[in-house]
């Protein structure tokens, strides 16, 4: 109750058994099978042999695979989940001992889960960790540097034509130290622009901005402030079409429909004036 946004949802499970993104979505269901093989196990254990310290790791380990994974509850995104994915790794091999007969090899058949969550993980490891690094450095060779009065900033790709026009705008739409809000997140403009932000939130992507309190609050900000100018990036999260703001967030949608008009469209960013 209160939380009356949109969160980004789960890929659907029928994506898993299709597609070029079968693995990676694969991989948002890991967490729940790793969390719930441990928790089994230790129950398990502890039932057979009693309480020890094999069973206790495997309880530590469920509840730490849940935890490090709560972080994409409200993101479900692929940058959320892989932060989460070594812990995975922990609970395999945790499993695979397990289900190894405590380190003695007994029955091959036990071997077979082992192996597919070993394969499963694995494949989530070399997505996450291994091709990071070749992401980042394609990154870092696609940038380009945007020459601003308060920072020179290198940007992804070539966005810094636009996110000078963007703050070319910004300057000749407001005066200097007037409030502003931007969202979901660019942050860097209020810098850059040297026009504050009127709220206490940098972000409203799903799970900063969740809840309808905050919401509301952004709102009393805005108004308290008598914010002039509302700029956000008209931009789709993970691809996903119902992934675009102001969607995920009902009631600033609202707010500025009521209160706002769109005003011009520059570069990916929606001006937003009031009425």
């Amino acid at each position: 109750r209160g939380n009356v946004a949109m969160e980004l949802p789960f890929p659907s499970f029928a994506r898993v058994f299709s597609g070029p993104e079968a693995v990676r979505t694969s991989l948002f269901f890991l967490p729940a099978v790793l969390a719930s093989g441990c928790l089994v196990s230790a129950a398990f254990l502890g039932f057979r042999r009693g309480p020890g310290p094999m069973s206790m790791a495997l309880a530590q380990v469920s509840l730490l695979v849940f935890f490090s994974h709560s972080t994409f509850l409200h993101r479900a995104d692929y940058p959320h989940l892989k932060q989460a994915l070594p812990v995975s790794a922990v609970a395999v091999a945790l499993l695979l001992h397990v289900l190894l007969g405590g380190g003695g090899f007994r029955n091959p058949l036990r071997l077979l889960p082992g192996l597919v969550l070993l394969v499963w993980t694995g494949a989530g490891l070399f997505q996450g960790l291994l091709t990071g690094p070749v992401e980042s450095y394609r990154t870092l060779a696609e940038a380009s540097s945007l020459d601003e009065p308060r920072a020179r900033v290198a940007v992804r790709g070539r966005r810094a034509d636009k996110l000078a026009r963007v703050l070319a705008e910004i300057r000749a739409r407001t005066e200097p130290g007037e409030p502003i809000f931007v969202a979901p997140h660019a942050s860097m403009l209020y810098f850059l622009a040297e026009r504050p932000n009127a709220t206490r939130h940098d972000s409203t992507w799903p799970g900063f901005a969740s809840s309808e309190a905050v919401q509301r609050e952004i709102i009393a900000d805005l108004d308290s402030a008598d914010v002039r100018l509302v700029v956000y990036e008209d931009a789709l999260q993970d691809g996903e079409e119902d992934r675009r703001f102001p969607g995920f967030v009902p009631l600033i949608e609202a707010y500025l429909e009521a209160e706002f008009r769109v005003s011009k469209r520059l570069g990916g960013f929606v001006f937003c004036v009031r009425r």
